[in-house]
């Protein structure tokens, strides 16, 4: 089941966020929802695209991990300091590990600003909490 939350818009920030099961089969919707947001944002068609590949290489990083049921959280946020925010999160089964320094981490650096990885054990189970924050400042090309 796909579930939309509605953003609530304040001259401060402007935010929005999509939680998907976490299969293959909603990447799409996460790549749909991006490409939507990315349209409002002022940037060129290429870096639009560059933003809409990197949220789904960042999610797909995250499928490869993810404990199975569980579900794909995408935030897509516009800070006040216009920087785009794309954080994308799953319960996982094991920490994110040499997967940062595949051929594809690389590729997905060079497609925003900055990328950073924020992971923690579960307490009481053996899940991880792993999240994929992916960051574009506006008006760059």
């Amino acid at each position: 089941m796909t579930t939309f939350d509605r953003s609530i818009s304040t001259p401060l920030t402007r935010m929005a966020e999509l939680t998907v099961p976490a299969v293959p089969s909603q990447l799409g919707v996460l790549r749909a929802v991006t490409r939507l947001g990315a349209r409002q944002l002022r940037l060129s068609n290429d870096a639009r695209a560059d933003l809409v590949l990197a949220v789904d290489e960042a999610a797909g990083t995250l499928l490869g991990i993810a404990r199975s049921p569980s579900s794909l959280s995408c935030t897509l946020e516009i800070t006040t300091g216009e920087v785009f925010t794309a954080a994308v999160s799953a319960t996982a089964r094991e920490p994110l590990g040499p997967t940062t320094c595949s051929f594809e981490w690389f590729v997905l650096q060079a497609l925003v600003d900055g990328v950073t990885v924020e992971q923690c054990p579960q307490v009481g189970n053996d899940n991880w909490s792993v999240r994929i924050v992916l960051e574009k400042a506006l008006g760059t090309a």
